[in-house]
């Protein structure tokens, strides 16, 4: 167990590597060269302790979650967690957080951070038996953090991601993901922000089917990421790729022949890196999540025939003689739905509609990955999971029918590219400088602008013309002095008169701005109602002394508002015979005057009696166990003389 020390102040003590520290408020982890680490807050494993209402099990090392709780509540859990564990002793010290059957939908808005623990976090189903189901709007952020996850479904944003990881470890265990919306650039998973260490192990994926998702959007350079049995998916829902790019880091696929490699799809060796760095290794056998690869042999393959179906790289060539017996018969069926209720074990299974391939394994269909395909060597054909009857199979039945033995130039060659003569040759090898005209007619073009003529005609070849005018035009304007278009009179004439001016005004037709009038008849009708009323004065009068919502009479039962409490007839006449009002008799109100409040009935020296003497004859005794034998008292009652028995 590591001890913690305890210190006032805000430094700690001198620390050695890996020793604890707190003030009560912050722990302190010591590091190599006298340096230390700080974290907020410290946790006990070995009591109950609450964190943001949820309840800690000590036996279990975590909290519970309860069914339907919302994300936000959780997210408040997330962030109240201490950052450091009081017995963080060993690499396995971590904290659970056991959820309940039940969808957990997010409804934060914001992103969900799991950031600087110095312990471990897992995140599982209560029991085996719960279904827990994560819905989220944007990618869960785990950074310079170690963060597991089992048995969850992911609902997530198809652009955003499940998971965004820096600096981080996660394992990732039976997990399930399942994109929320379509995409048409691509789905992604996982967003590698770099130095990381990724497992995923046994996952499932449904993805948009445009065969561009990948679950990695990259893996970038200090990143290694281990993908352990990525096949459950449906064959039309799953990643096309395990990464889009690789950037410097290291991506290890175990048993994935359907996921294809990153990059160029010609690359199907293995290890393939690529022009931005990094490495992708496929093998059967990374089962460990430490990513260790196991080689394979051909005695492997002959001793245990099941490894063959499995087998993504073998060393060699296998002559398809010593080939395992059951892939030299390839089953074909239309689709799925066609294949037989109960297989044959150990056949290949092809399904024409998308060109996959399944094992039936004794009690269900595996899938196994594409056969070949067209334009696969002889060679390539002894690896994979069918060798060479089923390349045979493909060459034989799935060839073109426009198959021919040989390519010929004239008949059945396709893109050829443009060809030239033997003249055309001879011709460019004897013009050595390759010119197409002589030296003086070049030198005589650089001194003649691009587009230049001999000479500039108006009518032709002048460009950007200004407008002119014609000879008529300029003598007209030369007579005309003054360049008035008409005479000074009219000019004079019209500078007096406003623009849009009329003859006159036309109550109908151009008056602008008329006002409201009335007809003759409402004219007549308001000169004959001279006080303009719109009831009789004598109305107006009553209804001046009647207050709003007055009624004709106020009845106690329906219209009065704000009634007192009342009392019966009956307690009326109580109240009067009652004249003094008293609640109990008078002569017992004389006794209780003369009464102190606490008064009992009588005084006990053992149980009632306060301020009790000291008794005369505990004083004599004082007296006899002090050796005084006689005493009496002056007589002015003054003094008090002893004597004993020596005097």
């Amino acid at each position: 167990m590591v001890t913690i020390k305890k210190f006032k102040g805000s430094k700690p003590p001198a620390l050695r590597n890996g020793e604890w520290a707190t003030n009560g408020n912050y722990a302190y982890l010591g590091m190599p060269f006298g340096e230390y680490k700080v974290f907020q807050g410290i946790f006990d494993l070995s009591e109950t302790q609450s964190v943001s209402s949820f309840e800690f099990d000590p036996d279990k090392k975590g909290f519970i979650i309860e069914k339907d709780t919302p994300f936000s509540k959780i997210v408040a859990l997330i962030n109240s967690l201490p950052k450091a564990l009081k017995y963080n002793d060993d690499d396995a010290t971590s904290i659970d957080l056991l959820f309940e059957s039940s969808p957990y939908m997010d409804d934060t808005g914001a992103r969900v951070t799991f950031r600087d623990f110095s312990y471990t976090i897992n995140l599982k189903p209560l029991t085996s038996e719960s279904e827990v189901v994560f819905d989220i709007d944007d990618a869960l952020l785990i950074n310079n953090s170690n963060v597991n996850f089992e048995s969850i479904k992911f609902q997530y944003m198809a652009s955003k991601g499940a998971l965004e990881l820096f600096n981080s470890s996660t394992t990732v265990r039976s997990c399930s993901f399942e994109a929320k919306e379509d995409v048409t650039a691509g789905d992604i998973v996982f967003k590698d922000l770099g130095l990381n260490r990724i497992v995923v192990i046994e996952p499932s994926f449904k993805m948009e089917a445009n065969d561009v998702g990948s679950i990695f959007n990259v893996i970038e350079s200090g990143t290694t990421a281990n993908l352990v049995n990525p096949t459950l998916s449906d064959p039309d829902y799953a990643p096309r790729t395990a990464a889009g790019l690789l950037k410097g880091g290291i991506i290890i696929i175990g048993n994935a022949n359907n996921i294809k490699p990153a990059g160029e799809e010609a690359l199907r060796t293995s290890p393939t890196s690529n022009e931005h760095g990094g490495i992708e290794i496929r093998t059967t056998f990374a089962d460990s999540i430490s990513g260790s690869i196991t080689g394979i042999s051909y005695n492997d393959l002959v001793d245990k025939p099941d490894l063959a179906l499995k087998a993504d790289l073998v060393g060699g060539q296998i002559p398809s003689e010593q080939l395992p017996s059951y892939v030299d018969d390839v089953l074909e069926f239309p689709t799925l739905a066609d294949f037989p209720a109960n297989g044959e074990t150990g056949k290949i299974y092809l399904e024409k509609e998308h060109n996959q391939a399944y094992r039936w394994s004794g009690s269900a269909y595996i899938y196994t990955g594409n056969p070949l395909k067209l334009g696969e060597t002889e060679n390539d054909a002894h690896r994979g999971d069918h060798g060479k009857i089923a390349y045979d199979h493909s060459q034989t039945e799935h060839a073109p029918a426009d198959a021919t033995n040989g390519a010929n130039w004239e008949t059945n060659v396709a893109n050829k590219p443009t060809t030239i003569s033997e003249e055309q040759a001879t011709a460019i090898e004897a013009n050595t400088a390759k010119r197409s005209y002589p030296e003086a007619d070049e030198t005589k073009l650089e001194g003649i602008e691009e587009n230049a003529t001999v000479g500039a005609d108006w009518e032709t070849n002048v460009q950007n013309k200004p407008t002119t005018i014609s000879e008529e035009q300029a003598t007209a304007i030369e007579a005309n002095t003054a360049k008035r278009s008409y005479p000074e009179a009219d000019e004079t004439k019209l500078g007096g008169i406003e623009e849009n001016a009329t003859v006159g005004a036309d109550w109908e037709t151009n008056v602008a701005n008329k006002p409201t009038t009335i007809s003759e008849e409402q004219a007549t009708a308001i000169e004959a109602n001279i006080a303009k009323r719109s009831y009789p004065e004598a109305d107006e009068t009553k209804l001046g002394g009647i207050e709003e919502n007055a009624t004709a009479g106020a009845d106690w039962e329906t219209n009065v508002a704000n009634k007192p409490t009342t009392i019966s007839e009956e307690q009326a006449t109580a109240i009067e015979t009652n004249t003094a009002k008293r609640t109990y008799p008078e002569a017992d109100e004389t006794k209780l005057e003369g009464i102190e409040e606490g008064a009992t009935v009588g005084a006990d020296w053992d149980t009632n009696l306060q301020n009790i003497p000291v008794l005369l004859t505990s004083f004599l005794t004082k007296l006899a166990d002090a050796g005084v034998t006689s005493f009496d008292i002056d007589p002015d009652g003054t003094t008090l003389r002893l004597g004993c028995d020596d005097d």
